[in-house]
């Protein structure tokens, strides 16, 4: 009977940390921030002003958007969603994700 209950604390434990581990996903804010220092970095110094205008924009909304999305298609999805832009090397390629 202690056999059985120490491979199944076993079990659990192994299966909560797998869980912990593959749903760790970093926050709306930081997902947002990458977006930013990529369309930032693609913008260079072009149009000062319309840049500053739509980092503003992107400031405001994509923080919401990122919450609807890990609200409305669970944790899973949102993580690998925010470990893909995290990865992405240029705008399009986050938008991809």
């Amino acid at each position: 009977m202690k056999i059985a209950g120490v491979v199944l604390l076993s079990i659990v434990a192994a299966l909560t940390s797998v869980w912990f581990f593959l749903l760790r996903a970093p926050s709306p804010e930081v997902v947002c921030e990458r977006l930013i220092a990529l369309t930032v970095a693609e913008a260079g110094d072009r149009a000062p002003e319309a840049l500053e205008s739509l980092v503003d924009r992107l400031r405001l909304t994509c923080t919401r958007q990122k919450r609807d999305l890990l609200r409305l298609r669970g944790k899973y999805a949102y993580a690998r969603h925010a470990e893909c832009v995290l990865a992405a090397q240029s705008v399009a390629a986050a938008e991809r994700c």
